[in-house]
C-alpha cells in the first residue's frame, strides 16, 4: 500500500481558492508550508485582469459536488444558498493530473 508521501509525490496536490478582483496587472504569490518537515515553497505568477464592457458568462465549469451554504457568505459557484465544488480545470487532461 503506498504512503501519503508516494502518492503526492504521484499524483501532486491541488489547491483552490477565490477572492474578487478589479481589472488590474497583479503578480500572485502563493506560498506552501510543510508543517512537518518545515519545508516552504513558493510559486509566482504575473496575472492579468481585463475589464469586460458588459457582464458575460464563463466557460462550463465542472464539479463533483453541492452543498447548502449560507446565503449572507460570498463565495465562487454560488447561487443563492447554493455552492458548488468546482472539480479544477485539468479534469480530463492527461488521465486528470495535475500539470507540472
Amino acid at each position: 500500500m503506498p504512503s501519503d508521501t508516494d502518492t503526492v509525490a504521484t499524483n501532486g496536490i491541488a489547491i483552490q481558492d477565490a477572492f474578487p478582483v478589479i481589472p488590474e496587472n497583479y503578480q500572485l504569490t502563493v506560498l506552501l508550508r510543510n508543517s512537518v518537515g518545515k519545508e516552504f515553497r513558493r510559486l509566482e505568477r504575473d496575472v492579468t485582469v481585463e475589464s469586460a464592457s458588459a457582464p458575460r458568462i464563463a466557460g462550463l465549469v465542472l464539479g463533483y459536488k453541492v452543498e447548502t451554504t449560507d446565503s449572507a457568505v460570498l463565495a465562487s459557484f454560488k447561487l443563492l444558498d447554493q455552492k458548488a465544488t468546482g472539480a479544477g480545470r485539468r479534469v480530463g487532461e492527461g488521465g486528470g493530473r495535475p500539470r507540472r
